[in-house]
């Protein structure tokens, strides 16, 4: 089941910092990195602040489906109110009924500090969102993750420290590496974050060697109960499944025919190296593959950062499709 996202976006704290980096904020940019990244559903979507620092604000995160929260601001105090209102929203959603699984705060401010202990506490994965030069060091440490907003405006991988990669995009047009990552989503070859990639594929294959008697669904209710209760490495159901499919257009696993998927027997594919080795080479292999005969300019880097979120993958990713898709 795709796990629900709440979004808070401290408008005033954002907006600001954008306009002193010299940086078009773009919503959609954001949104579209979220989805990837949380692999769920963007549920609840809220905005707070003075929608005087930019006309056109307002229209864009309407369209983008943003609740509108407007505080004039006249003061100092006036700002605290917004943050206060933030906060109780964030709150209420603990009580009301709906089961959250990720929050994502877009704010640098510190005064937010309290609000993401108490969401870590309640078992919820915090995810903030700033630029760089204003963001507060203890926010950023006390998140699960921080992702700086600068970098994924000008077409970086929040991940890599602000290193600028080749061919990406810094005049609005969405980068190649998102590009890349829709294209493989629409194939049915969706690109699980690279971390949960891994362990999917290890448990897959240490689970499947020496059996001869596993069917999909268990394999998927498997290795979801081993990372039931880990906040760290926490699995839905939704992205083992995804991790699984690749691995059988991969030829990483053979599945016969059942009733359903979820009831087909599943074997590990004959290998002549490691298994886990063998199963990662040959899963990015066929991303590359799908990304080499798409319509657009087929860069490493950017495939890198597509199945990686780092260029500094290229260099293997170079070697693999040279060995697989020659």
């Amino acid at each position: 089941m795709t796990q629900d996202v709440a979004v808070f976006l401290d408008l005033d704290n954002l907006i600001i910092a954008a306009r002193q980096a010299r940086i078009k904020f773009d919503i959609n940019i954001i949104l579209d990195y979220l989805k990837q990244a949380t692999e769920g559903r963007i549920v609840l979507r809220r905005a707070y602040g003075d929608w005087r620092q930019n006309s056109k604000v307002p229209e864009n995160l309407a369209v983008a489906g943003f609740e509108l929260q407007s505080t004039v601001r006249l003061n100092d105090f006036s700002k605290n109110l917004a943050d206060m209102q933030m906060v109780v929203d964030a709150m209420e959603t603990l009580i009301d009924g709906h089961d959250f699984a990720t929050y994502v705060l877009m704010t640098g401010d510190r005064d937010f500090t309290p609000l993401v202990q108490t969401l870590r506490k309640r078992g919820k994965l915090v995810i903030g969102m700033g630029f760089r030069h204003t963001a507060s060091r203890s926010l950023v440490r006390l998140c699960d993750e921080y992702v700086y907003c600068d970098e994924l405006l000008q077409g970086r991988s929040p991940a890599e420290k602000g290193r600028k990669t080749p061919a990406t995009a810094t005049n609005g047009e969405t980068p190649l590496s998102i590009r890349y990552s829709r294209a493989l989503k629409k194939s049915g070859l969706r690109v699980v974050p690279a971390e949960k990639r891994m362990v999917v594929l290890r448990e897959l294959t240490d689970y499947l060697h020496g059996r001869d008697d596993v069917v999909w669904g268990e394999i998927i209710r498997y290795i979801y109960q081993r990372y039931r209760q880990n906040t760290q490495r926490r699995l839905s159901k939704n992205s083992i499944n995804d991790v699984l499919i690749v691995a059988k257009r991969a030829q990483v696993i053979q599945v016969d025919r059942g009733k359903t998927l979820s009831s087909a027997p599943v074997q590990l594919a004959p290998v002549s190296g490691k298994p886990f080795q063998e199963a990662v080479m040959r899963c990015d292999a066929l991303y590359l593959q799908q990304i080499a005969e798409l319509d657009e300019p087929f860069d490493v880097e950017q495939a890198a950062v597509s199945l990686y979120d780092s260029p500094g993958h290229a260099r293997y990713l170079k070697v693999i499709h040279n060995r697989y898709n020659s």
